[in-house]
This record gives C-alpha cells, structure tokens and sequence, in this order.
C-alpha cells in the first residue's frame, strides 16, 4: 500500500501510484467493456451505498480525484489494452 499525504483528507492509500489514469477511450475493449470500476479499477476502495456500485463516485477517492488543489490521479484499469495504430 502506498500512502499520499492530502490536504484536506491526510493519508489516502493506494494500491498502486498513478502518474497518467486510464484513458478508457484508446483501449481495445471499448466496445465491450462493461466500465465496472469496482473490479476493474486497481485502486478501487468502497465507500458508500450508492445504487450504482460500478462508478468511480463509490470509490473514496473520488474526492482528492477532481481536487482544483491538489488532485491525486488513480483510476488504473487492470484489464488495460491501448490499442494499436
């Protein structure tokens, strides 16, 4: 586990540090991907009791993720493909 220091939320653990978060748009699974980021997501950590477990906004990371101060990237598929050109 690798721990950031936030601003506002202290120590944020991740499984794994994300310098560059997925782009789901270049991978070769696109057209088939079911986009459930609660399986796919490496740094993935529930947090709530939403009805749609599969978005990032279940995740408590979604708060550092989109931070104007100090965003912390770590949306990181597993299942990553870039396709090829």
């Amino acid at each position: 586990m690798k721990t950031i220091e936030h601003w506002l939320h202290k120590k944020c653990e991740f499984n794994e540090l994300v310098d560059k978060e997925t782009n789901c748009s270049t991978c070769i699974h696109l057209n088939v991907c079911r986009f459930d980021m609660s399986k796919f997501c490496v740094n993935h950590t529930f947090s709530c009791s939403a009805k749609d477990m599969t978005a990032c906004r279940t995740c408590i990371h979604k708060f550092t993720r989109y931070d104007d101060k100090q965003p912390i990237f770590c949306f990181k598929c597993k299942f990553y493909e870039e396709k090829v050109k």
